[in-house]
């Protein structure tokens, strides 16, 4: 891409993150999970992980299906270490690590599941709920919460990767129908 295209397509992109963000802040304003904390970097992660893996709507449903076991994964790994801890068991020595060993070879199975395949994503969702559980007022919310929160603001991220590519496309071939009536096709 030339560089004026470049800069145009930059532009228009900032001008979508701008959008971005002002929507993730309408929401967080509604108090949808919670309007003490914002979730606008889980949107950020999943436009990024647009790219990541493969850049098409069907790749990004596999990755949003992946987010979602991801999201189940974690759940069960604070449910077992709560057990843990319930039996006396040290949380950081020993509950954590073993509630992740017990669940992460299933998450690795996954490869296996058909729609479900995307290990890499959903190792992503897993460590995106953990991440969002970190924050003392969306933890409060609860995990169905956390988890719904989590598939919204990964749609939108999702979403904002889609129209990313169609963007540059559009751009692209705004610059290819230059080239052309200067050559007089």
């Amino acid at each position: 891409m030339k560089t004026g295209k470049l800069i145009l397509y930059s532009i228009v992109v900032a001008i979508l993150a701008g959008v971005v963000v002002l929507v993730t802040d309408l929401i967080q304003m509604t108090g949808f999970v919670t309007g003490k904390a914002s979730l606008t970097f889980i949107t950020f992660i999943c436009w990024a992980s647009y790219f990541l893996v493969g850049g098409t709507l069907k790749a990004a449903g596999k990755a949003f299906l992946g987010f979602i076991v991801g999201i189940i994964s974690a759940i069960l790994m604070f449910l077992l270490v709560t057990a843990f801890a319930g039996a006396g068991m040290d949380v950081l020595i020993i509950a954590i690590p073993l509630a992740v060993v017990i669940i992460v070879p299933f998450m690795c199975l996954a490869e296996k599941a058909g729609p479900f395949n995307n290990v890499a994503a959903i190792f992503a969702g897993t460590g995106m709920f953990f991440g969002l559980m970190g924050i003392p007022d969306i933890a409060a919310t609860g995990y169905a919460m956390v988890g719904i929160g989590q598939l919204v603001y990964a749609f939108i991220g999702l979403l904002a990767g889609w129209i990313t590519v169609a963007i540059r496309v559009a751009i692209e071939k705004s610059a290819g129908k230059s080239v052309e009536k200067n050559l007089g096709a």
